[in-house]
Order: C-alpha cells, then structure tokens, then sequence
C-alpha cells in the first residue's frame, strides 16, 4: 500500500500541535500558558482589521517573548514551512510582505489565518486547560 501526502490542512494541524506540546514541556504548567493562549486568541481578528503585515509589525514592535514567539513560529510556517509556503525559507516575514507583491501577501494572510486557526483551537484545549486544572 503506498502512503498518501498529507493534506495541507493536516499538515497545519501537525505542525501547530508539535508547537503546543513544546511549549507544554519548556514552560509546564505556568500562567504563561494562559498569557501566550490569549495573545493567540487575539491575534487572528488582529490580522482581519489591520492586516497581516501591521499585525506582525505590532508582535514585533511589543518586544514581549510570547510576541517574539508567535512570530517567530508564523515566520516558520509562511517562509518555507511547507511546500506551498508562500515566501522562501530562511526569508525575515516582514521583509517578504513588504518586498512581495499583492497576490503573496494576500496568499500569506490567508494561509496565516488558517494556520492560526488550528494553533488556537490547541492552545486553548491544551494550555488553557493545563491552567484550570492547576487550579483544582
């Protein structure tokens, strides 16, 4: 039997995940947990307002580490972390949006939101509740 490719959508979720359970085993069960699973939460309506490229301008500018975190890992993802990535590995995300042209930095805030989606829906399942639970 041959092995069939992942569809993208597994692949964001594959991926995302695999960030969550890092996170889970550096920081344990922490309130910063919770911290990196709002600013999470928040940042897709972030990048619908104001726009990809003004969004990541904010996490940057911010200097926090969670901020640094999160754009780091999208950086990871839209530069080169799969195969339909819409700039080039190794590339700075801001640099690319601004250097791009319309079409890829509409592909990359659409394949961002995407990818948000999922790493919300696991932060909140996983680092969310490991803060609950501390609780009890």
């Amino acid at each position: 039997m041959v092995a069939q490719r992942q569809s993208l959508a597994q692949t964001r979720a594959k991926e995302t995940l695999k960030i969550i359970n890092g996170m889970r085993r550096e920081i344990g069960k922490t309130n910063r947990n919770e911290t990196y699973a709002q600013l999470v939460a928040g940042f897709a309506p972030t990048v619908l307002m104001n726009g990809l490229g003004q969004a990541l301008a904010a996490l940057v500018a911010s200097g926090k580490e969670h901020e640094k975190q999160l754009y780091a890992q999208l950086q990871g993802w839209l530069c080169g972390g799969f195969d339909q990535a819409p700039y080039e590995k190794g590339e700075d995300l801001l640099e690319a949006l601004m250097e791009g042209d319309r079409k890829s930095y509409l592909r990359a805030q659409v394949e961002a939101l995407a990818w948000l989606e999922w790493l919300k829906k696991f932060a909140t399942a996983y680092l969310k509740k490991e803060k609950a639970q501390e609780v009890q």
